[in-house]
């Protein structure tokens, strides 16, 4: 199953990036990119999933922090749903960029490219 991830990891940039508008196409495309190092890929994957593990550890310090200053009301709701939906924000765009680097860089395969960098 985190093989098959790994190599479909760049099914949405390809669409979005190259056009392919068929989903089959795009999930073809997405294996052939990924198929330079697909457990490098799945580990860099991983590394973000921890990033986003940390991330939201931090996200629940915050929102205790303002819990226990503001009480339960509705203010300390509002501030915590604006917490949240600004780490969702940040969280989606990095994410975003990240396939999109990884796309731009193993369409290349060039030597710079990332088959040198996970190598």
């Amino acid at each position: 199953m985190f093989y098959t991830t790994a190599r479909l990891a760049l099914t949405l940039p390809v669409m979005m990036i190259e056009g392919e508008l068929n989903p089959f196409k795009a999930l073809r495309r997405s294996w052939q990119l990924t198929g330079v190092s697909p457990s490098n890929v799945f580990g860099f994957w991983m590394i973000m999933a921890v990033a986003w593990f940390v991330a939201l550890i931090i996200q629940a310090l915050i929102a205790m922090v303002v819990d226990g200053a503001l009480g339960s009301g509705s203010t300390a709701a509002l501030i915590q749903g604006l917490i949240g939906g600004v780490f969702a924000m940040a969280w989606g765009a990095l994410y975003s960029a990240m396939g999109v680097s990884m796309h731009g860089l193993l369409r290349e395969r060039d030597p710079g490219g990332i088959a040198s960098e996970f190598d």
